[in-house]
């Protein structure tokens, strides 16, 4: 794992309150927001638990968020909107990629 790598893991770790063996290389602190707009990749890959974690860190509920149901490794049997309602997101914009 190179040394950048480690840190972004570093950073996450903290920010989700986990021990990881370089903690000591960060402030969690900085990581704890609140943060005005947060930008989420692979979004299909979250639990319920990870997106309480961002929402807490995100009063404004402000995300953009990229993510492919059909790439999601549990499955994904909802839509997006029906995905983003339950977790409590309720100003939903969607937009397709139908372009690769």
């Amino acid at each position: 794992m190179s040394m950048g790598s480690c840190q972004r893991a570093c950073r996450f770790a903290a920010s989700c309150g986990v021990h990881h063996p370089y903690r000591v290389l960060i402030r969690p602190r900085l990581l704890a927001g609140p943060f005005a707009h947060i930008v989420v990749d692979e979004t299909q890959e979250l639990t319920d638990a990870e997106w309480q974690m961002l929402l807490l860190r995100c009063p404004s509920r402000s995300f953009t968020i990229v993510g492919d149901r059909v790439q999601a490794r549990h499955g994904f049997t909802e839509s997006w909107q029906e995905r983003l309602e339950r977790i409590g997101l309720d100003r939903i914009n969607l937009a397709s990629l139908n372009i690769n």
